[in-house]
């Protein structure tokens, strides 16, 4: 990242927990916590999800990469696209998003991490 801002990677990294800061300073206004979806919905594309926050779901998007790194991102229709996993909300607005993953299993696994550290 140094080289492509003609820039220290020190200054980067001091500006990047700069703004890194702000962000956790503001939470409270940038950040909300969904709702579960209630026992009582009644719309059936979500009453298999009660007291869930969302659903989740991995899709390719087509993506534009150097030469060399083609192989990485090949889909097995042969594609060159990278993998985005995403959560949504019943009103349809996204509350999570994993992209650039090159491989579904990997994304589930850190997904699975990620739940198993925030219950500890």
């Amino acid at each position: 990242m140094s080289s492509r801002f003609k820039q220290s990677g020190e200054t980067i990294s001091r500006y990047f927990n700069s703004i890194l800061d702000g962000v956790i300073r503001l939470q409270g206004r940038l950040l909300k916590v969904p709702e579960p979806i209630l026992d009582n919905c009644t719309d059936n594309r979500w009453r298999w999800f009660k007291k869930c926050l969302g659903a989740l779901d991995g899709t390719y998007i087509r993506v534009r990469v150097p030469e060399q790194d083609k192989p990485r991102y090949r889909t097995r229709k042969g594609e060159v696209a990278t993998n985005v996993l995403g959560v949504c909300t019943p009103d349809m607005k996204f509350i999570f998003v994993f992209p650039g993953w090159e491989d579904l299993r990997q994304i589930l696994g850190c997904y699975e991490m990620q739940l198993v550290d925030q219950q500890d």
